[in-house]
């Protein structure tokens, strides 16, 4: 499994898991919510993979 399979496995669990907390009764504020934090993924962004731009090449392991 790859780190961004992880990552994504975590989000879907953590996703099921906030959604067990919703409980809305009103339609609007339903769509409102399922739209902005669990379609738009406003409670997790895309991973973020940054490089140091001072990083340097250590030697070869063989």
């Amino acid at each position: 499994m790859s780190i961004f399979d992880l990552r994504q496995s975590v989000i879907n669990e953590y996703s099921k898991y906030i959604q067990s907390f919703l409980s809305i009764a009103d339609d609007r504020v339903r769509a409102f919510i399922e739209e902005s934090l669990l379609r738009n993924h406003a409670l997790w962004p895309d991973a973020l993979i940054q490089l140091n731009p001072s990083y340097e090449m250590g030697k070869e392991v063989k």
